[in-house]
C-alpha cells in the first residue's frame, strides 16, 4: 500500500524533483489496484462470508480495477503535468 513502502517511493518521487501534485495524485490512484488483494483481512471475511472463491473475485474485478486505475493516473497527468 501508500503506507509502507508507497510513502517511501513518494518521498523518492517529490524529491527527484516531480511535481507533488501530480506524485500523489499517482500513487493515490495505483492504490484503488490494491483494493482487488484477496489476502487483505476485509477481502477474506467478505470473501469467506459471501462464499466466493478468491480466485474468481480476482478474475472478475481486475479488469475493473485496471481501468479505474489507468483512467486516474491518466487523469492526474493531464491535470499536474501536461
Amino acid at each position: 500500500g501508500i503506507w509502507g513502502l508507497g510513502a517511501g517511493l513518494l518521498v523518492f518521487m517529490i524529491g527527484s524533483g516531480v511535481d507533488p501534485l501530480l506524485a500523489t495524485g499517482v500513487m493515490l490512484s495505483i492504490y484503488s489496484m490494491t483494493r482487488l488483494d484477496p489476502s487483505q483481512s476485509e477481502n477474506v471475511w467478505l470473501l469467506g462470508y459471501m462464499n466466493v472463491d478468491h480466485r474468481q473475485y480476482v478474475k472478475r474485478g481486475f479488469p475493473y480495477y485496471w481501468a479505474c486505475a489507468a483512467t486516474a493516473v491518466i487523469v492526474n497527468a493531464f491535470l499536474y503535468f501536461i
